[in-house]
């Protein structure tokens, strides 16, 4: 397998350095997508996901996870790794890191990463996300955290990519309608909301540099 090139990652990078000047690389995304814009009167607990992108076996990967059971709004959901920013953290991408050795076990340098998605506003849990993407140079070998983490879901982005694993979950809202929201289907898990908002965005912005096999 060779792996991909540093160009293509490079360009990647470019593009989201872009992102944070120029929102309408992401316009498709965008008008597809939720308002996510913080209330005015919200005070939101700030924090920070990892999207840590890797090759193995001629693919893509993107590593989940799901959530255990728990009493709390996003118990059992699927998410990246990640969690809230703390006192001493210096940056949301310290965050990310931090958060991801702790659920995963995987170490992750600064210098993997490639940039930031869009901020995205979770307003059950009052939380202002910042997606980190990282190019792993390495097979990750995670060990989950018991308390943190049910399960691993490695997912190809191949899988991510083809619409025929494209679906839709319906969410009761608090007016007690129910709301479709669009979520990707893998393993018998539907990972859809701001997750499925962020692989949304990753995969527009990578349109034209990875291949769904995993070239260039």
């Amino acid at each position: 397998m060779m792996p991909l090139s540093a160009p293509s990652i490079e360009m990647l990078r470019q593009r989201l350095t872009a992102l944070a000047t120029n929102p309408d690389l992401l316009a498709h995304t965008r008008a597809h997508g939720r308002a996510r814009a913080v209330p005015a009167d919200a005070v939101p607990r700030r924090s920070a996901v990892l999207l840590a992108l890797y090759q193995a076996n001629g693919q893509i990967w993107l590593p989940l996870i799901v959530r255990p059971q728990y009493e709390g709004v996003h118990s059992g959901q699927v998410a990246f790794p990640g969690g809230k920013y703390e006192d001493g953290d210096g940056t949301l991408e310290y965050t990310a890191l931090r958060e991801t050795r702790e659920e995963v076990g995987i170490e992750v340098q600064s210098a993997d990463l490639l940039g930031k998605l869009t901020e995205i506003y979770i307003p059950p849990s009052n939380s202002l996300v910042t997606p980190v993407v990282a190019w792993l140079p390495f097979v990750p070998s995670f060990t989950p955290d018991q308390h943190e983490v049910a399960s691993m879901l490695l997912v190809p982005l191949a899988h991510l990519r083809n619409p025929a694993y494209w679906g839709q979950k319906h969410i009761q809202l608090i007016n007690g309608n129910l709301a479709p929201f669009h979520a990707y289907l893998f393993e018998g898990q539907e990972i859809w909301g701001a997750t499925a908002y962020m692989i949304g965005e990753l995969l527009e912005l990578i349109e034209g540099i990875i291949g769904l096999d995993g070239n260039t």
